[in-house]
């Protein structure tokens, strides 16, 4: 095999040069990933709901304090939220981490019941009463956003950003939502039964969708 002899030096030059184009790169490439995440976020914060509930326990965030009347223990209210106009179901699967969406948008409103179950040593057992999201009448003000509970929620974690208050059940056993009911004061909707290892995050907005 014949080998031929670099002039002396040239290894050095050549992996100055090879680390400089590389490191070009890689700056190059860091700008873009910077900008890229930058802009996700910015249409994340332009598209967050000023409302959501989760499961895996139960969670309710909002943009605003929630209000928690005494002669209304299992009420919570969003003041002068207005109508709910758009509803999104996101179906979240625990296995695959696979996310898809559904909406719903009525300028008239929409409502959500929401079916919790506990679980026990026999399964699955629905909690009565049913969890309700309405709107109801604000004398001389938009309609106020009306979430019903027959649990006690506390404040739990911080919110995400442009959402200041966080609810949550105190974890004192495992729940789940068992089903989502969503509809539209025009006649349309869906209902959701809960699939094992499906996890359900609902948005609320003041617009249509």
């Amino acid at each position: 095999m014949n080998s031929t002899e670099l002039p002396e030096g040239t290894e050095e030059k050549f992996d100055s040069k090879s680390i400089a184009i590389i490191g070009a790169a890689v700056v190059g490439l860091g700008v873009l990933i910077t900008k890229w995440m930058t802009r996700k976020q910015e249409l994340l914060y332009e598209e967050l709901p000023p409302i959501i509930i989760k499961d895996g326990s139960f969670i309710i965030e909002s943009d605003e304090d929630l209000i928690h009347p005494p002669q209304s223990p299992n009420t919570y209210k969003r003041r002068g939220f207005g109508e709910i106009k758009g509803v999104r179901v996101f179906t979240i699967n625990e296995k695959t981490g696979r996310a898809i969406s559904d909406d719903y948008d009525d300028n008239n409103g929409v409502e959500v019941d929401i079916r919790l179950q506990r679980h026990t040593p026999s399964g699955w057992q629905d909690i009565n009463p049913l969890v309700t999201v309405r709107t109801v009448n604000n004398a001389g003000n938009p309609k106020d956003f009306v979430l019903t509970i027959g649990k006690k929620l506390g404040k739990k974690g911080r919110p995400k950003h442009e959402r200041i208050d966080r609810r949550g059940d105190d974890d004192s056993e495992n729940i789940r939502f068992g089903q989502i009911v969503v509809r539209e004061n025009d006649g349309g909707g869906d209902t959701f039964d809960a699939n094992e290892g499906d996890n359900y995050l609902i948005a609320f907005y003041k617009d249509t969708l």
